[in-house]
């Protein structure tokens, strides 16, 4: 009693679940047989394609290490160099007196030094018994024992080379290599001596320098005649003493004969040159 259309939908229904089962049938035996077709002994070890490293076929190798960078090592600086002295009108850089300094100040002497003054005006720049160099008013002026040499004062706010020669019966000053005023002394005139300051007031109330110095030197002998270029950089030669500050040490004599000066006050080293 079927008709033709049902007869047809019964046999497909059925081809269709015939496919389903042949099909899954089909990627069971694909999975566990493999491609070709024969299945996995299963107490024999199965194989993995697994990425080995050479180094593990090779047996163990030194490891490549970078090549080593070459590197300049700069210490950091504790100090800045060069240096000079700066001194206030409340501070000084002192050297004590000393035997061998008394010898070569009642012999032939010359004292040099660079300053450059804060303001014009009356002011101390160094002193020792019967020895004193101030600005006074215009006026440069060295005084020994009673002996008086001028010339014109030096501007404000720029480096001047002063030095004072000592020797042979006449003195002289010189102001950047120029000599500024010669004198010759008397006989019996009272040598220098005692504890030097470089700054610090002076006699009759005249207020301390106030400034910055380099390069102060004390020579025995005298070297200049005549017009000569002073020196920007400290130059060892004769000294008994010298300061360059530029050591980092304060007030180091760099002569070698340890006159080591001492800063009082308002006075000290700062970084910079002439």
């Amino acid at each position: 009693g079927k008709n033709a259309v049902q007869v047809w939908e019964e046999w497909n229904m059925t081809t269709r679940k015939v496919l389903v089962v042949f099909t899954a049938t089909a990627l069971c035996f694909a999975v566990g047989c493999g491609i070709d077709g024969t299945f996995p002994d299963p107490d024999e070890p199965t194989s993995v394609m697994v990425d080995v490293p050479n180094d593990t076929l090779l047996g163990p190798q030194t490891p490549m290490l970078p090549e080593p960078q070459v590197q300049t090592v700069r210490p950091t600086p504790v100090d800045s160099y060069p240096r000079f002295a700066q001194i206030t009108e409340n501070g000084l850089l002192a050297v004590k007196g000393d035997p061998q300094i008394d010898a070569v100040l009642a012999d032939s002497f010359t004292l040099e030094l660079w300053a450059k003054f804060d303001a014009e005006g009356t002011q101390r720049i160094f002193g020792c018994e019967d020895m004193e160099i101030n600005i006074s008013g215009n006026w440069l002026e060295v005084v020994l024992d009673g002996t008086i040499l001028e010339t014109q004062a030096p501007a404000a706010s720029e480096w001047y080379h002063i030095a004072v020669e000592v020797g042979n019966g006449k003195a002289t000053l010189y102001v950047n290599g120029n000599p500024g005023r010669s004198e010759f002394l008397p006989e019996l005139w009272q040598r220098p001596r005692g504890n030097l300051s470089f700054g610090g007031s002076g006699t009759a109330g005249v207020k301390g320098f106030s400034g910055l110095m380099d390069n102060i030197r004390l020579i025995h002998g005298t070297p200049y005649e005549g017009t000569f270029s002073p020196a920007a950089t400290f130059e060892s030669g004769d000294d008994l003493f010298g300061f360059s500050f530029d050591s980092g040490k304060g007030a180091e004599d760099m002569s070698g004969h340890g006159f080591d000066g001492v800063f009082i006050g308002e006075a000290d080293t700062v970084p910079g040159s002439i």
